[in-house]
């Protein structure tokens, strides 16, 4: 098995939004922050582990990286995307609310099931949490587009012509610290 492929896990995706949704409160809780905080959270966790926290991909949008499979629950959520809308249990568990942006914020209707997760997982998503907390829009925008591998993938997108880009893991991963060496092992 190529160590740079993983198996996307739903529930614990599902888990994923629950914590942070139960962590981010009024303005930084919106689809952005949202995202923002799995994305740093992935990274952190592939720079630990090699892996991400629940194996979805990334790709560079206009205003940066977003987590694929994990937007298109939070489109299901907001009633934008029929992706997800089989699941019985996602209208159960997540809901939106008005929380004063253009964006809608994301009402949690019960805690995350901390089973799914290792230490590091919660360790780095509420690293990650901090790190978009009471940021503004534009400096998530700022930080996220300093980043490597979105630059890359960005490029990419634009010569196509496209809204949207896979992130490819190889560049994710040579953006971190010591991420050739992770490479190289991975790879191996």
């Amino acid at each position: 098995m190529n160590m740079l492929q993983e198996y996307f896990d739903y529930e614990k995706a599902k888990e994923t939004l629950l914590y942070i949704a139960n962590r981010l409160h009024g303005k930084d809780n919106d689809t952005y922050h949202v995202v923002k905080a799995i994305y740093f959270a992935d990274k952190l966790q592939l720079t630990e582990h090699g892996h991400t926290i629940c194996g979805d991909d990334h790709v560079a949008m206009d205003f940066g990286p977003v987590p694929s499979t994990v937007y298109d629950i939070l489109k299901t959520v907001r009633g934008k995307s029929i992706a997800f809308r089989d699941d019985p249990e996602l209208p159960e568990i997540l809901t939106t609310f008005d929380n004063g942006t253009k964006y809608e914020g994301f009402r949690p209707l019960r805690n995350a099931d901390l089973d799914f997760f290792s230490k590091s997982n919660i360790r780095n998503l509420d690293t990650a949490i901090d790190m978009v907390k009471g940021k503004s829009f534009q400096e998530l925008v700022d930080m996220t587009h300093s980043e490597r591998a979105w630059q890359m993938a960005w490029e990419k997108a634009e010569q196509h012509g496209s809204r949207s880009e896979l992130i490819d893991r190889r560049e994710l991963l040579m953006s971190l610290p010591e991420g050739e060496e992770m490479l190289e092992y991975m790879e191996a």
